[in-house]
C-alpha cells in the first residue's frame, strides 16, 4: 500500500466524470465520497485546504480509494478523511492508509492533534480509526449533507 498525491488536473477530470487513462482505478471508483474529496481539493469548495492522496494497491498499482487531510494552523489540528471503493472494502486498505497518513502527520511539527469524525452507525470506519491508534472522544449530533446525524469524534494527540 502506498499513498500518491492527487494532481489537480486528475481531480478536475474525475469531477467532470472522466477517468484519466494514465491511472488504473479499482472497479467502483470513484465513490460519491471520492467526488466530494475531489471537490474539496479542486472544485467549488477548494478553499478548504484539503490535501488528498490516492490509496494505491502495490500488487497491481490500482487506485482503491483516497485519504487526505486539512490543517487548521491556528489549532495545529489535522482532520483526516478517507474512502475506499466498495469493491475493495474489508481488505485493510483504509487502515493501512490511515496508519501511513497518521505517521506522516505525527512527524510534522505543525501538527499537535489529529481528528476524524464518522457516523455512529459506520462500524467499519470506526474500527479503522481505532486500529490506526485514534481514540473516541465524543458523540454528538452534527449536520451531514443537510441532515442531522449522530456522529462520533476520534482524536490522537
Amino acid at each position: 500500500m502506498r499513498l500518491a498525491p492527487v494532481e489537480r488536473d486528475v481531480a478536475t477530470a474525475l469531477l467532470a466524470g472522466r477517468l484519466p487513462e494514465q491511472i488504473a482505478f479499482a472497479p467502483g471508483y470513484p465513490s460519491s465520497f471520492s467526488l466530494q474529496a475531489m471537490d474539496l481539493f479542486a472544485g467549488r469548495r477548494s478553499a478548504s485546504g484539503f490535501m488528498p492522496s490516492f490509496v494505491v494497491r502495490e500488487d497491481d498499482g490500482r487506485v482503491v480509494g483516497e485519504i487526505g487531510h486539512s490543517l487548521d494552523v491556528q489549532y495545529a489540528t489535522a482532520t483526516i478523511g478517507y474512502s475506499i471503493a466498495g469493491s475493495c472494502e474489508g481488505r485493510g486498505y483504509a487502515t493501512a492508509a490511515a496508519r501511513i497518513l497518521i505517521a506522516r502527520l505525527r512527524a510534522d511539527p505543525a501538527v499537535r492533534r489529529i481528528e476524524a469524525r464518522t457516523l455512529v452507525a459506520n462500524r467499519a470506519s470506526r474500527r479503522v480509526l481505532e486500529k490506526a491508534g485514534m481514540r473516541l472522544v465524543a458523540e454528538r449530533l452534527e449536520e451531514v449533507d443537510g441532515v442531522l446525524a449522530r456522529i462520533v469524534a476520534y482524536e490522537l494527540r
